[in-house]
């Protein structure tokens, strides 16, 4: 049986997708298809734990983006894994 997955969501998980225009992030992997719906996606943060543990902080800036060529690359690397 096919479905689409609006009615998909709303039959597994009750969730009402609100526009069914949106685009469909797809990113395959490994053989592996991931389907993304943008609306049902939130921001992640780091918890309070973690931004007040100095060391943690100092760690991750070696994992931030502050160079806007190193932005642009992953940036683009990141879209060409959800074509």
């Amino acid at each position: 049986m096919k479905t689409d997955l609006i009615t998909y969501y709303h039959m597994k998980y009750g969730i009402k997708i609100q526009d069914p225009n949106q685009p469909l992030l797809i990113q395959s992997e490994n053989e592996k298809t991931t389907f993304i719906v943008p609306e049902l996606c939130y921001e992640a943060s780091l918890g309070k734990d973690f931004t007040q543990d100095k060391f943690k902080m100092k760690k991750l800036q070696d994992f931030k983006l502050n160079n806007p060529n190193d932005r642009y690359r992953r940036i683009n690397t990141l879209i060409e894994k959800f074509q």
